[in-house]
């Protein structure tokens, strides 16, 4: 074999007298022809170079002993050009002889030591060495100057006919993920990018990403636009209470490629402090708590974990403080005591602690009257047409149990609680308010027997963000049928505007006055008058409040008038309903 750019001692000698003795022959081999052509092909994906065959086919008796052509390619796109032997020609022992005309094209002679025929079949065979970066598309090779000679030394017609290298675009493959920054404070958001090695075909390249850590998210997968050779997508990290490790994972055909990110806590916000109503409870009672914020919590909210020193008050273990707002409340129960408890609530977030102190003492009118048993609540934060308690136990036989409802409202005609069921009881609605937005409602029933693991469900005329807490009590005059013996008088109050308050007058000696209350307008904490506790309060995701208050003893005598109220707020408009629970024995 000879490369086209290998010096030869003698290319012209030989090729300029064949051809000028072609042009000077009188003796032609008349209807004799040949046809010289080269084939086309399409290169391999990132191959670097590509073999084509020259072939010959003879009609009409035609039988040349020897060839001329020459070859032409894009110089551009292609190195050079190399030459073998074809079977067809080594069959009679001819062998190219080319050299480079240096301005991408080369010119060969096939010829050999004797006057032996070419017969048809493949003489030669031409390989292209294709540069780098070379761009899809078919390269035009032409074969022209084609000469023959038969073994008479007669001149024979030939033609030459060229072909084509297909270049294929290559397939784009996955090569990268980046973001822009490894390190965020959550909550917060990064913006990444996947590239590919090559444009992305018609109808774009779709890869899947993943985050191997719920702290952050990213959309389950990206499409890379037609041409373009990258997309960017959106990773969102969630508040943290300690630095996490996140590996976010690009995959597409078998290929992937991985980020890491590392999650911090947001060190803008953080616990400012802890108060209560008062600091000082009667119990059983409660008392409503706030836990504040430096600044407003983050995307997902801010987490307070709560602890009491003491188990004559109890808090829930943690209360989380929503998106954007600074502070949250939750509800300290205490229980009964028989002497006077000093009690420190701890809330702590991110290494901060805040106490406050509360002081439990004993009730001096309960002990032989009215007792509380249960007291459990559920807030129905996603829009329901159902709101359901948790499971539940009584202590006692004959205990009067009594769900408090409150709601949001879609608007007229106003919510309404339709019916209440569970626990194997009958349940009766005591009384309703729901002239401004919403309601509040009170239902009862009765347990002769104790109650083991049971739920109460109420069902609403609307599907909407609700409240409701169910208590029980012990010592209630067990008369009438399902606890129409333990309930005296019942109170409403509402207004488009004010300070919620509802009065009654009580019926019988040493009863207990509770009530349930809603406001529409806004999501902010009740403010007990002296002398009464928060039950349970819900600051909602709607922009409502729900809570349920409590006298912290009992009023001694009938025929008082008892007003359950709040200092504030005093600019929503609000129902509250209240009721009268009698005692046993009572007169």
């Amino acid at each position: 074999m000879l490369l086209v750019n290998t010096p030869k001692r003698w290319p012209k000698c030989l090729i300029v007298p064949l051809i000028l003795w072609l042009i000077s022959s009188l003796h032609i081999a008349n209807a004799q022809q040949s046809s010289i052509v080269l084939s086309s092909g399409t290169s391999a994906a990132g191959a670097s170079n590509i073999s084509l065959n020259i072939s010959l086919t003879n009609s009409s008796g035609a039988a040349p002993a020897g060839l001329q052509w020459t070859v032409g390619y894009p110089a551009a796109d292609i190195g050079g050009v190399s030459f073998n032997a074809g079977a067809d020609a080594t069959a009679v022992n001819k062998e190219p002889d080319c050299f480079d005309n240096g301005n991408g094209t080369a010119t060969c002679v096939l010829y050999g030591s004797d006057d032996s025929p070419i017969s048809n079949g493949v003489v030669a065979r031409a390989t292209f060495t294709l540069k780098s970066g070379i761009a899809a598309g078919a390269l035009p090779i032409t074969l022209t100057g084609a000469y023959a000679v038969d073994g008479s030394g007669d001149s024979v017609s030939a033609t030459a006919t060229g072909g084509t290298i297909t270049i294929p675009a290559v397939p784009p493959a996955l090569s990268g993920l980046t973001c822009t920054s490894p390190t965020l404070a959550g909550p917060a958001s990064d913006s990444c990018t996947v590239s590919l090695t090559s444009a992305a075909p018609s109808g774009g390249f779709k890869v899947n990403l993943s985050s191997n850590n719920s702290t952050v998210t990213v959309p389950a997968s990206v499409s890379v636009a037609q041409n373009a050779t990258s997309a960017g997508f959106t990773a969102t990290a969630n508040s943290v209470t300690s630095t996490q490790s996140v590996t976010l994972t690009a995959s597409a055909n078998s290929v992937s490629k991985t980020y890491t990110l590392q999650v911090t806590p947001d060190p803008t916000a953080a616990l400012a402090g802890m108060s209560c109503n008062s600091t000082s409870v009667t119990g059983p009672g409660s008392d409503y708590c706030t836990v504040s914020l430096t600044s407003a919590a983050p995307s997902g909210g801010f987490k307070v974990n709560l602890s009491s020193n003491n188990s004559a008050v109890t808090v829930p273990a943690s209360v989380t403080v929503a998106q954007n707002t600074t502070s949250a409340g939750f509800t300290a129960t205490a229980n009964s005591v028989t002497s006077t408890q000093s009690v420190t609530l701890t809330a702590s977030a991110n290494s901060v602690s805040k106490t406050f102190g509360i002081t439990v003492k004993p009730s001096s009118g309960t002990a032989t009257g009215i007792t509380r048993d249960v007291n459990v609540s559920q807030d129905q934060n996603t829009a329901s047409s159902t709101v359901s308690s948790p499971a539940f136990s009584t202590a006692n036989s004959n205990e009067l149990l009594l769900a408090f409802i409150s709601t949001d409202s879609l608007g007229s005609p106003n919510t309404t609680v339709q019916s209440v069921s569970g626990a194997g009881l009958t349940w009766v609605l005591v009384v309703r308010t729901n002239v401004q937005g919403g309601t509040s409602e009170i239902w009862r029933a009765f347990a002769p027997a104790v109650l083991k693991n049971v739920s109460v469900t109420a069902t609403l005329s609307q599907t909407v963000v609700s409240s409701m807490t169910v208590m029980t009590f012990s010592g209630v005059a067990a008369t009438g049928t399902y606890g129409s013996g333990a309930i005296g008088a019942i109170g409403s109050g509402y207004a488009s505007s004010g300070a919620p308050t509802a009065t009654l007058k009580t019926t019988h000696n040493n009863s207990l006055v509770v009530g349930v209350g809603n406001d529409f307008d806004n999501a902010i904490p009740r403010v007990p008058v002296a002398g009464q506790s928060l039950v349970h309060q819900r600051l909602s995701s709607t922009q409502d409040t729900y809570w349920v208050q409590i006298l912290n003893g009992p009023t001694l005598s009938s025929g008082t008038s008892v007003t359950v109220s709040d200092t504030a707020p005093s600019s929503d408009q609000y129902n509250l309903s209240i009721c009268e629970i009698l005692a046993a024995g009572g007169n």
